[in-house]
């Protein structure tokens, strides 16, 4: 700041003795404290204390004020600072006062000083916006904070000015630059070589002023043709050999901002776009963009199927079951026939899966679906669920003894031999029928059934058979009742979520949650995760829910945001939603709209999940990590632990099974494998998360072993959104005052 450079303060108050005290205090006068001053700045002994040069205007009341600040500026020589008292009656008061002049003048920087205030500091924000250019003191304040604020504000001010005038000049320059390089841009831009798209520039007279040579190849024009530089030649070339009419006459018009999809005849997809390249908003002519999607095309071809399909034997899966029933029954329905739906899985499967290793089990089930295709008509589906159970749908059924003919030549095959890496498997099968219309008239209630009679099957003994009964519901009633009401469980408003704190191990302060699910069920009562989940995955409701849980979840972490929380969300993912198509689409839609910062969901998955080894899960897996999502391993320790999924799937973090944490603190055996894990861990760069905390000794030997966090009874059981944000919203650590004036600019720390 110069040394001579002079700034002009206006001070707006009802009382001359205020004008008079801050007057001799920004000048340095040697005069006694009046009670108006000690008033405003207390019994205080002033030093003498070097500022900028001012020049001290007063106005006394806020319409004598206003006119001021709007003369000044006006003339070009504007006031830097102004200094208004919020009472002044009978006019305008200081909050009115200040909104009329900065509609002006927006630079000058205000100090509301006042002993009293009409309005609280949400009211005031509410009026002026929150600014950089207000500040609020109260009476009485330290005379060396008039004296420094004076200097910072008129600083500010100066700053502030030479910036904008600085700006100014340099848009100027930009814009004069712009305007000579828009015409040569306009043209290079859409002929560079190096766009992985075909360009075609033409003008609005149809002459072809550009091309590149990837619209030359992809559209394999002869040079002749392209050397003619008109667009009607153009149009007859690719009219005759590609079939396609895009270039009429009047295009410029009528195809700009669209696109148009283009098929060959060798399995080739073009996609064709029409943009208009204007200079100074005027229209030049028109840019044909083709892009080819044939990649693009055969990968959603691929996922449409990988999505439908079973990735082990290549069989449909329930997705695909499901429709594939649903036309069973309108056609049996329209001929008045039956269908049999053949619920069945492998006896012994597990024991082989587990002696004799993975893969033997992986080759068997292929030989399994390969033996049983063989044996059905084209006109009936083979699908695997998953695991060893496998449903087929048998079109065209006279009666029971229909189906009961199959069955029979369906367990006979299944008792051959399978030669599985130089291994002689014998399996059996356990299998449950229902038949439609005798035993439902809808997918569900017929693939419930036939899993019904496959319970009673397997109650029986291995290799044993039923057709549905209405008797065999009363030791799978629950099972049943449970299904038949998840149908029902959101649409009824049944479920609710809970979130467990998830806490920083060195700092004992919550960084996210785990989301919990609930059902309560009017006729079931309370029904435990255990119970529903794995019944929901079966029938498909998993998906539905599934997408609940996420749209709730991402409404609660905008709405912790808005109360200062910033927290990650873990939500528990199944197998079957990851290989829905629809799974990636929700997260793509928050992307697309920014709804939220998508680094604050953790996708949890369970081992089994990966021991399926699937393409698809390792594609959605792999883009929710471009997306920012992180994956964590949930209960790592326990069933199918490899190393090799830590090595193949995109993991961030990995949570120690509970059983090896809830007695860490008395069993040796469970802290030297919890210490193995959390080493393995970060040597792979994962992160680590201890499930099960409720002692505060586990605390201490978790802390010594550099478990990153914790979770358990110990810091919070499963609480509501709500509970989240009584419990650790920084507003909840403030007076209600502090509250009130801290309003939504505050922050807090938590450390529980």
């Amino acid at each position: 700041m110069q040394a001579d450079q002079q700034y002009r303060i206006l001070v707006i108050d009802d009382n001359p003795a205020i004008h008079d005290d801050v007057r001799r205090v920004l000048m340095d006068s040697e005069i006694q404290v009046s009670d108006t001053e000690a008033e405003l700045f207390g019994e205080i002994q002033r030093p003498h204390i070097a500022g900028p040069q001012l020049e001290i205007d007063s106005a006394y009341n806020g319409i004598d004020g206003y006119k001021m600040v709007i003369d000044a500026y006006e003339q070009g020589n504007p006031y830097a600072v102004a200094f208004v008292d919020v009472r002044m009656p009978p006019g305008w008061d200081g909050i009115k006062t200040i909104k009329e002049f900065w509609d002006k003048d927006p630079d000058i920087q205000v100090v509301i000083c006042s002993a009293y205030s009409d309005y609280s500091w949400t009211d005031i924000m509410r009026v002026l916006g929150l600014s950089d250019r207000l500040l609020i003191l109260k009476k009485p304040f330290e005379f060396s904070e008039v004296k420094q604020l004076v200097s910072t504000l008129t600083r500010k001010w100066s700053i502030s000015r030479e910036l904008t005038s600085n700006l100014n000049t340099l848009e100027s320059q930009i814009a004069i630059r712009t305007q000579e390089l828009q015409k040569t841009l306009a043209i290079a831009t859409a002929t560079l070589e190096s766009s992985q798209e075909g360009l075609l520039v033409l003008d609005n007279q149809g002459n072809i002023l550009n091309y590149n040579q990837r619209f030359i190849r992809m559209w394999r024009i002869p040079g002749k043709i392209i050397k003619r530089m008109s667009q009607n030649s153009l149009n007859e070339y690719l009219t005759e050999t590609a079939k396609v009419y895009f270039l009429e006459k009047n295009f410029p018009a009528s195809k700009v901002g669209q696109s148009i999809e283009i098929s060959w005849d060798d399995g080739r997809t073009f996609v064709v776009s029409f943009f208009s390249y204007l200079i100074d908003d005027i229209p030049q002519g028109i840019l044909v963009s083709t892009k080819d999607e044939t990649q693009r095309k055969l990968f959603e071809k691929e996922l449409t199927y990988e999505a439908t399909h079973d990735y082990l034997t290549g069989l449909p899966n329930r997705f695909l079951l499901v429709d594939r029933l649903k036309q069973a029954l309108t056609i049996a329905q329209r001929n008045s026939r039956g269908v049999g739906v053949i619920y069945f899985d492998l006896d012994r499967f597990k024991y082989i899966n587990d002696t004799l290793g993975h893969a033997v089990g992986d080759g068997l089930l292929q030989g399994v679906a390969a033996h049983v295709r063989s044996i059905i008509r084209e006109s009936d589906t083979l699908c695997r669920l998953g695991g060893d159970e496998f449903v087929a749908v048998i079109n065209d059924v006279d009666d029971e003894a229909d189906l009961t003919n199959f069955v029979q030549r369906l367990q006979q095959s299944l008792e051959d031999v399978f030669i599985v890496d130089n291994y002689d498997i014998r399996v059996g099968c356990s299998i449950g029928v229902s038949c439609y219309p005798q035993h439902g008239t809808n997918p569900d209630i017929l693939l419930s059934n036939a899993d019904s009679a496959l319970y009673h099957a397997k109650e029986n003994g291995r290799g044993s058979f039923f057709i549905y009964s209405e008797g065999m519901s009363d030791k799978n009633t629950t099972h049943v009742e449970i299904e038949r009401q998840l149908k029902f469980a959101l649409e009824k408003e049944e479920l609710r979520l809970l979130y467990q704190p998830i806490i920083d191990a060195e700092t004992e302060a919550i960084v996210g949650v785990e989301t919990l699910i609930r059902w309560d069920n009017s006729v079931l009562g309370s029904v435990a995760p255990a119970d529903f989940i794995p019944i929901a995955e079966k029938s498909g409701t998993i998906v539905a829910i599934g997408k609940w849980i996420i749209t709730s979840v991402q409404k609660e972490l905008l709405r912790w945001k808005a109360h200062n929380l910033d927290l990650y969300a873990a939500i528990n993912i199944s197998g079957i939603q990851l290989k829905s198509p629809d799974f990636l689409k929700l997260f793509c839609e928050f992307a697309e709209n920014k709804l939220f910062d998508l680094s604050s969901i953790e996708v949890e998955l369970t081992e089994s999940i990966l021991l399926e080894q699937s393409q698809s899960i390792l594609d959605t897996l792999n883009a929710l990590r471009t997306m920012g999502i992180r994956i964590s391993l949930d209960d790592f320790g326990t069933g199918y632990s490899s190393l090799t999924y830590l090595r193949r799937f995109p993991v961030d973090k990995i949570k120690i099974e509970r059983a090896f944490i809830t007695n860490i603190h008395n069993e040796r055996d469970s802290e030297a494998i919890v210490s193995a894990i959390i080493a393995m861990a970060h040597k792979l760069g994962l992160e680590t998360v201890a499930e099960g905390v409720e002692y505060r000794e586990t605390v201490s030997i978790l802390k010594e072993m550099s478990c990153n966090y914790l979770q358990g009874y110990l810091f919070s059981k499963p609480v509501t959104s709500d509970e989240i944000i009584e419990r650790y919203a920084p507003t909840a650590l403030l007076t209600p005052l502090a509250q009130k004036e801290l309003g939504n600019s505050g922050r807090a720390s938590l450390t529980l």
